[in-house]
């Protein structure tokens, strides 16, 4: 499932027209609409699109852990935030992909594994992941400066 999620995400983002828009309007929407895209319905579709992702995800995790409770995201937001920073993405929009932040989750899952094995705590963990993002923050700041 995962190879096709991806498959098919890569597809989409980089080969159809919804996806270079999408691309388009994350870098700057002003000069979207300049260049002639309509962000609106490029917007509506991505969060259409988000929201059944989002839908399914929580349908595999109730699926998983089965029972629901409002709370059950919470431990996946730093990390998501993480793995998309550390997979290339910039915190600022218009750059990165679907196969770096995939690598970036992949890494921080394992690191994550290891880190549990090693019998580390959560704040731990957090303390890991923040200082992860503040280092990729930091690296991607000095690519784009030689790049400029």
């Amino acid at each position: 499932l995962l190879a096709a999620v991806t498959a098919g995400t890569i597809v989409l983002l980089g080969f159809t027209t919804f996806g270079r828009r999408l691309y388009a309007i994350g870098s700057s929407q002003t000069v979207s609409v300049f260049s002639g895209v309509r962000p609106l319905g490029v917007l509506i579709g991505a969060y259409v699109a988000a929201s059944c992702s989002a839908a399914l995800v929580g349908i595999f995790m109730l699926g998983n852990v089965g029972v629901a409770f409002p709370g059950m995201r919470d431990k996946f937001l730093f990390s998501s935030v993480a793995a998309v920073v550390v997979g290339g993405a910039s915190i600022l929009g218009g750059k990165g992909g679907y196969f770096g932040t995939l690598v970036g989750a992949l890494l921080l899952t394992l690191i994550n594994i290891l880190m549990v094995v090693f019998s580390l705590s959560t704040g731990a963990i957090s303390i890991f992941y923040g200082l992860t993002i503040l280092i990729s923050v930091w690296l991607g700041s000095l690519r784009s400066a030689t790049t400029a």
